[in-house]
């Protein structure tokens, strides 16, 4: 008799969407002049558009569901969740204010309040 698949922790599974999250965005919010903080903006959020549409076995939603249902009962799932979202808002926010300096984006706008829009 074959011997059954194991399976994944969920804590491991919640671990590897928060470090994919970042990864993904940390290569496409690295920084840089910023007369190109709009482009990466742009990009970023043309990738997260792409990946969202093309991901029909909604693979990305379960992770991110299943993180968020742990983080509920799992300290540290909790814990992560948290610092990837804060890590991924600060990446957003220090692009958001570099494009404002540059004048892509009004700056009179709150970049706190824009973040979520990416």
């Amino acid at each position: 008799m074959a011997s059954p698949i194991p399976l994944v922790p969920p804590v491991i599974t919640a671990t590897y969407w928060c470090t994919a999250v970042l990864e993904v965005a940390g290569g496409q919010l690295a920084g840089g002049p910023d007369a190109e903080a709009f482009a990466r903006l742009s990009r970023y959020v043309h990738l997260m558009a792409e990946n969202t549409a093309s991901d029909t076995e909604r693979r990305g939603c379960l992770l991110a569901k299943g993180a968020a249902e742990l983080a509920q009962h799992d300290p540290t799932v909790a814990q992560r969740s948290a610092e990837t979202m804060t890590a991924l808002l600060t990446l957003l926010r220090t692009e958001i204010s570099a494009a404002q300096r540059h004048g892509d984006i009004d700056s009179t706008a709150d970049p706190e309040r824009l973040r979520p829009f990416c």
